[in-house]
């Protein structure tokens, strides 16, 4: 092979200790472009079909609030992956932006609903619905879930639900939405190897899983302790601290699959096993 025709050689800064394989910088290492999960949009349906089932007709889906729950997963996976991969290009976790992309996709759409929904609920009912000031006030400050605690609420009554109840599960997310990026922006400094190398990447990835699978099952273990001891049901289940295990198991699972790589002969992807991980939580 004359001179001209050898292949560039790689520079030593870019290789590995062990075998001389590039190592690629940590939080770059492999090149995953965004793109819709199919899969995803089915489970979300699957759970919609269980909430609505399950109020529509509760003696027929006893569990079918689980979607719910399906639906944390889901949001703690994705909302995870988006800021992963905001580090990984290297734009940092962009507190401001992320947050002013929430605000500009929910405010609207919640002001309409509650316009809506109360114009029709004056009209359609004889006794207009008590403590409706201290429900917008959930609604647009995203605490419904703790209005909802602070008046003795119970999701499992139908006898009188509050106008809109159905908010908490957003309120629950919306507050993960404030407080993740930065609780994800200092477990990734805390635990950035000190070499860019692949291992030493791979065993931060495994101390970042391990962070975060911890905190949901104490969040999980929260929970079963408060109904143990005879706690409020409304406290445990409209609860941030104590329903937040589904997202943070999601937000476990996205940073497991950051840096898996495609394969490269054909095969599964990667996020498969995300759906069907998500799929058997639900269940």
């Amino acid at each position: 092979m004359s001179s001209d025709q050898r292949p560039a050689p790689v520079p030593r800064h870019a290789l590995s200790p062990q075998d001389g394989v590039p190592a690629v910088k940590v939080g770059t290492r492999v090149s995953r472009g965004p793109g819709r999960v199919t899969a995803l949009d089915g489970l979300r349906g699957i759970a919609v079909l269980a909430v609505l089932v399950f109020h529509a007709w509760p003696t027929f889906l006893r569990g079918g609030f689980v979607g719910v729950d399906m639906f944390f997963v889901l949001s703690g996976f994705l909302i995870t992956t988006g800021l992963v991969r905001g580090v990984d290009a290297g734009r940092g976790v962009a507190l401001g932006t992320f947050w002013m992309k929430r605000v500009r996709r929910l405010i609207p759409a919640m002001l309409m609903a509650l316009v809506g929904t109360t114009a029709l609920a004056w009209l359609a009912v004889d006794e207009f619905p008590a403590g409706l000031g201290r429900q917008w006030f959930g609604a647009l400050t995203y605490t419904s879930n703790w209005v909802m605690i602070l008046e003795g609420g119970d999701y499992f009554n139908r006898a009188s639900p509050p106008l809109f109840e159905h908010l908490w599960s957003l309120a629950i997310e919306e507050q993960f939405y404030i407080l993740w990026p930065l609780l994800l922006w200092g477990l990734l400094l805390l635990t950035w190897p000190p070499r860019s190398t692949v291992n030493s990447g791979r065993v931060a990835d495994r101390r970042r899983i391990l962070a975060v699978a911890v905190a949901a099952v104490a969040s999980a273990a929260w929970m079963a302790w408060g109904s143990w001891h005879g706690f409020e049901q409304a406290r445990l289940y409209f609860g941030t601290d104590t329903h937040a295990f589904g997202l943070l198991f999601g937000a476990c699972v996205a940073i497991g699959l950051a840096h898996v790589p495609r394969p490269e002969h054909g095969g599964p992807e990667p996020r498969t096993s995300a759906t069907r991980v998500a799929v058997a939580w639900g269940a």
